[in-house]
């Protein structure tokens, strides 16, 4: 018994200790598979970083698929060929020296993207059908040449070109759920932007690019409520015609003296909206505007430039400066789409009224230009290179993005060396 009794008090502690050392192994494994089934599941979604390209200059360019007009060069082109050609459209950027490329994702109500809310653009596929994701691909081939992608949308257009009701796509939501949201003006379709219902659409789609796509920024262009379209009259006479949002201002227009009031609020307040929206989506995704390039024309002491064009604030109810005073816009792009000697609109006068203007404000001043007046020598040889010279000594300019890619692509008057000549400040 004695011995027994020496054998198993001997016995016991290897035992034990062999069983620790093996619940040790174990456990140290179990951790090891823990840890490496850990780092192969996706982050959790408040952990997610997302990929984000900033530079101190941008020089980025609008890609317009409204139209074909740069991309895609037509449509019902396969995955392959859609492939092939934002492959060497990015690689046209490169070689350009640019490092943002503004995608026009939505140019009326469609998508170039996956959306459970709009149809597929008929400038993508006759039949609407996505069989190849745009803006997923883009996204993919920007970052990895250190571009960044801006998701360019037009807010409030329905239809680019003469249409009706019936015209329009299944799945449309203008022609479903918002139908009663649509405005014929000029033989065109546009939302009402006083309608509460068009504000949360256009929010929703917004938020759908962001949530699901690693874009860098959102941005609207110069179209709001819409250019003036003029009429022949009973007398024969060439008139404005009238948008009607009669009703939507007895509706919802009871704190405003008169219309134009009423309208710049109804911009305002989507872009206050859209700008809340891309933020609680992402934080670092950045928002803007690249409005008409003429805010008001100087009469009195209005604060307008020394212009005789078009005036956004008076006819496309935009008051851009109200989104820069009340830091609803990370940047802004006016498109001042004129030469530098332009007797009616300067791109001198008006880039040093727009970067005054921005003075006091936390937003990013980018000018937009018109690279494709190259064509037909609209723009004499060397003109984006002055007004780049001229921008880069304001002191509030930030960075330029030309319109549009189709003169890249061409190389309007040699416009790739030009561009690509010109040194980015960092």
């Amino acid at each position: 018994m004695s011995g027994k009794k020496k054998r198993g008090g001997m016995a016991l502690p290897f035992i034990l200790a062999s069983a620790v050392a093996f619940a040790a192994v174990v456990a140290f494994a179990a951790v090891l598979i823990f840890r490496k089934e850990e780092e192969s599941k996706p982050p959790a979604e408040d952990e997610y970083t997302r990929f984000h390209v900033f530079n101190e200059e941008e020089r980025g360019v609008y890609v317009p698929t409204g139209y074909n007009i740069a991309f895609p060069s037509q449509t019902d082109l396969s995955a392959d060929e859609l492939k092939s050609e934002a492959d060497a459209l990015v690689e046209r950027c490169v070689e350009a020296g640019l490092n943002a490329v503004y995608l026009q994702v939505r140019p009326e109500c469609d998508a170039f993207y996956k959306s459970k809310i709009f149809p597929v653009s008929r400038w993508l596929s006759s039949e609407r059908v996505l069989q190849f994701d745009v803006l997923d691909y883009f996204v993919e081939i920007c970052h990895a040449k250190n571009i960044s992608i801006v998701a360019w949308v037009n807010p409030y257009r329905v239809t680019a070109s003469s249409a009706t009701a019936d015209d329009l796509p299944e799945g449309s939501p203008a022609k479903g759920e918002y139908a009663d949201c649509v405005i014929s003006y000029g033989g065109k379709l546009y939302f009402d932007p006083a309608n509460p219902k068009t504000r949360a659409l256009i929010v929703a789609g917004v938020r759908e690019i962001v949530d699901n796509y690693e874009v860098d920024g959102i941005v609207f262009d110069d179209y709001f409520y819409p250019y003036k379209v003029y009429e022949t009259d009973e007398h024969g006479n060439d008139v404005i015609a009238v948008f009607n949002d009669a009703d939507s201002f007895a509706a919802y227009g009871a704190d405003y003296e008169n219309i134009g009031d009423f309208r710049r609020a109804n911009v305002n307040l989507l872009i206050k909206e859209v700008f809340a929206a891309v933020k609680e989506a992402d934080k670092k995704c950045r928002f803007g505007v690249a409005p008409f390039g003429i805010w008001k024309n100087l009469a009195g002491d209005n604060g307008g430039s020394a212009t005789r064009g078009m005036e956004s604030y008076y006819d496309l109810y935009c008051d851009t400066l109200a989104w820069c005073e009340a830091g609803t816009v990370d940047f802004i792009a006016p498109q001042i789409y004129w030469e530098c000697d332009s007797s009616v609109a300067s791109f001198e006068v008006l880039a040093k009224w727009w970067s005054e203007a921005l003075e006091d404000y936390d937003v990013d001043l980018y000018f937009s230009h018109a690279a494709y007046r190259y064509a037909d020598g609209d723009f004499t040889p060397g003109e984006m290179t002055k007004q780049y010279e001229l921008s880069k000594a304001l002191p509030n300019y930030r960075g330029s993005v030309f319109y549009s890619f189709a003169a890249f692509r061409d190389d309007l008057a040699g416009i790739c060396n030009e561009i690509g000549k010109l040194k980015i400040e960092n």
